[in-house]
């Protein structure tokens, strides 16, 4: 009777046990499409804050620290938080050392779902924004504005693609995991 209890007990903490790692290597796919999906979502939130600070420097005439606390407003998640970080370093810096402050909020970004190449074309703009008429910081902007919506549509295509693909990847992996335990 008591090797009866104890191989049902086996049998079903080796069930178990499959059906955990069938799980975690679906968990696994989904969550690298998640990934690429909040990448996507982060790069339109910056577009965004790219846009507004365009419409606020040109026309609003505001000083670059307040406009970017404005916007900090507006948006939320790890962009609110980069925003404050780099408003903070512009309230303590001044506007001279702008470069420097941005250079250093996007600190903020690098554990975020953006890849190193969204960050450096971050960077670039803030190295380039400064001491700029209202054309020249409006053509620099829609230049940037047009970089990301490019970068945008290439990652919803990839997108479209590789979310299933990782979704369904991560459930063959566990099934061959699982045959390979049976």
């Amino acid at each position: 009777m008591m090797k009866i209890i104890n191989w049902q007990v086996s049998v079903l903490v080796k069930l178990l046990g499959i059906v955990l790692i069938g799980l975690s290597a679906a968990m696994i796919g989904c969550q690298m499409s998640w990934n690429l999906k909040k990448r996507i979502d982060m790069l339109v939130s910056i577009r965004y804050i790219l846009e507004e600070l365009a419409n606020e420097a040109c026309y609003g005439r505001e000083i670059l620290g307040e406009i970017i606390h404005e916007i900090s407003r507006k948006v939320t998640g790890v962009e609110k938080e980069w925003l404050l970080i780099l408003y903070d370093k512009i309230k303590i810096t001044g506007e001279c050392a702008f470069y420097a402050a941005w250079k250093e909020s996007l600190l903020t970004l690098q554990n975020s779902a953006l890849k190193k190449e969204d960050l450096e074309l971050i960077e670039n703009f803030g190295t380039r924004i400064v001491n700029l008429n209202e054309d020249r910081l409006n053509g620099l902007i829609g230049s940037y504005v047009t970089a990301l919506n490019e970068r945008v549509d290439n990652l919803k295509a990839e997108y479209a693609v590789k979310a299933r693909l990782y979704k369904s990847l991560g459930v063959l992996v566990g099934l061959f995991i699982i045959i390979v335990v049976i």
